[in-house]
């Protein structure tokens, strides 16, 4: 499930620049189980853009700072011989995770920045006391923090001079390929009864399984297409909802395209709060109508997305969405051209090109 990481470091090296994507240490036996050799080499995905995959880490990492440092500091060392050999130098340390704190300062960047897509410290399970002084770490340590969402930018702005609200956006010439009346309806899903309610994405904690049954159990056929990471037996035992697996970016057009509604289910919980996701963007570029739950930003958006937060309030949004005006679709279309990789992309590097001005360097 390509994210913000994946996608910024694609779409970099397609611009020219040379990538390194730097995947987290993860424990020995987490590597082992996901059926991973551990490596140390450096992979070349395509052109400018290589891959130093996960290594070998000791646990708790989550849970105990030092650990953290610890394993980052096999990943700074890696990354050192490299930028030694290669004279990889000027460049942007890019990070994502608070736990990569301790690589800030110490591979010779010319300019560092930290992407905060997620409030980490209310991840379920998470030690938050851990991750926020990891968190406050990386803050004192980076030059320039992007925020993707109003929450996000509200409380980073309380720790960092230099904080940018820069919101989630979409691959928008993929996903409105799905408008394209050639393209075919997957097989797998041309036997359900209409309407057919949809959600792409992994089916995971952020979902709110409840109101995906009162669906089923009203008969409206539901569609999950992506990885299924939480027990989802209390849904598969309904006919009509329909659990596709994870499919290739280049197939998502056609599923979406057989959506009726688009969904985002999700849970109103302190994390969900500083969400804002990336499938809204995904759908808005479809066109098709689509229906959430008012948490975090989503409420913003309450003139092109049907909220409702019960599961009989959802399924009524449900019904407004399917009897919604046509024009209504050419708004969420014309939204969604606003938020596109390109964009935002360039935002964040002109604020990059301003920052290594001030400190006077270049990369």
């Amino acid at each position: 499930m390509w994210t913000n990481k994946q996608q910024i470091a694609s779409r970099l090296a397609d611009r020219g620049f040379e990538v390194i994507y730097v995947e987290p240490p993860r424990p020995f036996v987490s590597i082992w189980f996901r059926e991973r050799r551990p490596r140390s080499t450096f992979v070349d995905v395509k052109a400018n853009l290589k891959l130093l995959p996960s290594l070998p880490a000791l646990p708790f990492q989550h849970k105990l700072p030092p650990v953290a440092a610890w394993n980052f500091g096999a990943v700074a060392r890696k990354l050192r011989r490299f930028i030694e050999a290669t004279g990889f130098r000027p460049f942007i340390l890019w990070i994502y995770t608070p736990l990569a704190w301790s690589l800030v300062g110490k591979l010779g960047e010319a300019v560092s920045c930290y992407d905060c897509v997620d409030d980490y410290t209310a991840f379920p399970r998470a030690w938050s006391k851990v991750v926020a002084y990891c968190e406050r770490k990386l803050l004192r340590g980076v030059d320039i923090v992007f925020a993707t969402s109003k929450k996000l930018f509200t409380s980073k702005a309380r720790l960092h001079p230099d904080v940018h609200y820069v919101p989630n956006v979409a691959d928008y010439e993929l996903f409105s390929r799905s408008r394209d009346p050639d393209l075919a309806t997957p097989g797998e899903l041309l036997d359900l009864p209409r309407p057919v309610l949809g959600f792409i994405g992994a089916f995971n904690y952020k979902i709110d399984g409840s109101i995906l049954e009162h669906l089923a159990k009203r008969g409206y056929s539901v569609v999950i297409v992506g990885p299924v990471v939480r027990d989802a037996g209390f849904l598969e035992r309904y006919g009509s909802v329909r659990f596709v697996g994870k499919k290739d970016p280049s197939e998502l057009p056609a599923y979406l395209k057989a959506f009726d509604v688009c969904l985002i289910p999700y849970v109103i919980d302190r994390y969900t709060e500083s969400v804002l996701p990336l499938k809204l963007f995904e759908y808005f570029a479809s066109g098709k109508p689509v229906v959430a739950t008012p948490f975090g930003e989503m409420r913003d958006y309450s003139h092109l997305v049907d909220l409702g937060e019960t599961p009989d309030q959802f399924e009524q949004a449900v019904k407004r969405a399917l009897s919604e005006p046509k024009e209504r679709a050419g708004l969420r279309i014309e939204e969604a051209k606003k938020h596109t990789w390109d964009k935002r992309i360039d935002t964040m590097l002109e604020l990059l090109t301003k920052k290594l001005e001030d400190k006077g360097g270049g990369a």
